[in-house]
């Protein structure tokens, strides 16, 4: 579709409170297409000291999502239903920001996909991404559309105080309201606040920070099995969205699993569920372990 064409999409002026707390910016691409760049802050970062690779997921859903708009008709709207992330080189490690592009879009039936690449400051691929998008026509279901704002009676989006437990020392944890639940031999349960700043231009939890919260769920079970002088990396990431859950303040479960611990290789899934215990987001992280410099 030409850019005057996909430009009347809805989703194509859509501004989620999630993209302004990670500091996520569009920027206009020669073909009419939008380059997306995140260069998130310290209320994202990890243990390391840098920002969680779970907020790939955030970047992926939103360079594959342009992508997809992009060729669709004004009166049609997408909702995210899978994505999947290469993790090549550990994003934000030699810059700020990282960002990207997506392909060509293709339909299926229900459905639209597309992939693309992200890069670092120098040009390197960090990471590959792909995704899959439930299609809807505008007012169906409320599907993708643009939500009227919160009533008065929405709760006060303020985070929680940190929680001291050790696996949860990191910001980003602050941020997504965790607190800790249970750790047993190969599980971990948390729970984590879906604050309205986390929020989808539907007022939904968006998807990026609901595939966060997962992957960082992963990433507390990993590090408190894992052999003290290894270093566990990312090296896939997978998401599969089940039912929305709203970003109104509620209180939200996530338990996640060890599948394989093996010498090079750990697997691990979480659930993240509603407030009232159905399963609604599906986050997979298969990573690899190598030694601690020093």
């Amino acid at each position: 579709m030409s850019e005057p064409g996909w430009m009347q999409n809805v989703q194509a002026h859509a501004v989620c409170p999630t993209d302004d707390l990670f500091t996520l910016e569009r920027g206009p691409m020669t073909d009419g297409r939008r380059r997306l760049d995140l260069s998130p802050g310290p209320a994202a970062h990890g243990a390391d000291g840098l920002p969680a690779p779970g907020l790939l997921f955030l970047l992926a859903d939103s360079v594959i999502g342009s992508a997809c708009v992009w060729s669709l008709d004004p009166h049609e709207v997408v909702v995210t239903s899978s994505l999947h992330v290469e993790v090549h080189l550990r994003p934000w490690a030699a810059h700020r920001s990282v960002g990207g592009t997506g392909g060509e879009a293709h339909r299926y039936h229900g459905g639209i996909a597309s992939s693309g690449t992200v890069h670092d400051g120098d040009g390197r691929v960090v990471a590959s991404v792909s995704g899959r998008f439930a299609l809807f026509t505008v007012g169906e279901r409320q599907g993708g559309n643009v939500a009227e704002p919160p009533s008065d009676t929405a709760v006060v989006d303020e985070p929680p105080a940190a929680d001291p437990h050790p696996l949860l020392g990191s910001e980003v944890y602050r941020t997504l309201g965790t607190r800790f639940v249970e750790l047993g031999p190969d599980h971990l349960t948390l729970t984590f606040t879906a604050r309205p700043v986390l929020a989808n231009e539907r007022h939904g939890l968006h998807g990026g920070s609901g595939a966060l919260m997962g992957e960082r769920a992963c990433d507390a079970l990993i590090r408190a099995v894992a052999a003290p002088d290894r270093e566990i990396l990312p090296v896939t990431m997978s998401v599969a969205f089940l039912r929305p859950i709203p970003a109104d303040g509620s209180t939200v479960s996530c338990t996640a699993r060890i599948e394989h611990l093996g010498r090079q290789l750990v697997a691990v899934q979480s659930v993240l569920h509603t407030p009232a215990g159905k399963p609604a987001v599906v986050v997979d992280v298969v990573a690899a372990g190598v030694e601690r410099p020093g």
